[in-house]
């Protein structure tokens, strides 16, 4: 008995192309207008937040410029006009500034340097602000851990008592209560 494998099988008769399947066709990408990496809401958002750091010196801290200081080669790139372009550039357009600056040794060591100093300023300034507000959140939880009876009015006003503040001070320095 033959199977399905033993018949012979009909091999296509190959086609000669026409004319219209001869013509190659080009695929070309298509032509983007502008960069299609830059988002302008995130353009819209950096040029916001540089001009607020610009008008906004409170991040300029003592600790910045004592950081400055131990680097004069940064402090001399920050007033040479090369460097100066070259920090306006990367602003607004960082592609085209380490496409112009790639083969200046000098900028790009200065902007490297520079772009790590303000990296490890602005992060030292967020760890400062967390822990300032983990030190203020204390006292708001503070009254939400108290049993309801220390938040009536009368108890309230008796720790505004200055000699009830000065025993509770007492004995939370370790202080014995003499009764």
């Amino acid at each position: 008995k033959k199977g399905f494998l033993s018949v012979p099988t009909k091999k296509p008769k190959p086609k000669t192309p026409t004319a219209a399947e001869n013509q190659i066709v080009e695929v070309k990408p298509k032509q983007s207008k502008g960069d299609a990496l830059k988002l302008p809401e995130v353009q819209e958002a950096i040029r916001a937040q540089t001009k607020e750091l610009q008008s906004d010196t409170s991040w300029v801290t003592p600790e910045l410029t004592r950081a400055l200081a131990m680097k004069p080669h940064l402090l001399k790139g920050l007033n040479d006009p090369k460097t100066q372009e070259a920090i306006e550039l990367m602003q607004r357009d960082p592609r085209a500034a380490q496409a112009k600056y790639k083969d200046d040794k000098e900028v790009m060591d200065f902007l490297k340097e520079f772009s790590g100093l303000m990296a490890t300023h602005f992060s030292l300034l967020g760890e400062k602000e967390e822990k300032a507000e983990k030190v203020a959140a204390p006292t708001a939880t503070a009254t939400q851990d108290m049993p309801p009876q220390v938040m009536k009015p009368e108890v309230q006003e008796a720790f505004r008592d200055p000699q009830v503040q000065r025993m509770i001070a007492h004995l939370q320095q370790g202080g014995q209560l003499d009764m």
